[in-house]
């Protein structure tokens, strides 16, 4: 009997992934990367077909207009502002309306190790105050 190949693709990095979409995002932090998506986005596909990652995946939607997702055999189509959790591994793949919109966080980070939801530049240190005489 012949072994089966999958010609299904499996991200391990979130970089190849973001190139996968087609996209012009990058991250330098390979454990922590924040997604804004804005409507009618022109450097992302519409269409994503099957796909798997080694990476969690956190969205949030806020108008997804005609979007649709499909997870391992489930399809869903009617949607309006949904909050995605993803774990490694799902079989996953979209159709994403132009109009959508969110923030999405494509993280390595497992649950030990703590990220801020978004990428906010961290805040510059507060000098210690002058005593007072």
């Amino acid at each position: 009997m012949s072994e089966l190949k999958s010609n299904i693709p499996f991200y391990k990095e979130i970089n190849d992934f973001l190139k996968s979409i087609p996209s012009a995002y990058e991250t330098k932090n390979p454990h922590f990367f924040c997604l804004r998506l804005k409507e009618n986005e022109g450097s992302i596909n519409n269409y994503k077909p099957p796909f798997r990652k080694d990476f969690y995946f956190i969205a949030l939607v806020s108008n997804a207009g005609k979007t649709k997702i499909t997870y391992d055999n489930t399809n869903v189509t009617k949607l309006n502002s949904f909050l995605v959790f993803q774990s490694p591994g799902l079989l996953y793949s979209f159709y994403r309306d132009n109009s959508a919109n969110g923030v999405s966080d494509t993280s390595l980070c497992r649950p030990a190790v703590s990220a801020p939801l978004c990428c906010p530049a961290p805040a510059p240190p507060v000098p210690p105050a002058a005593p007072l005489i």
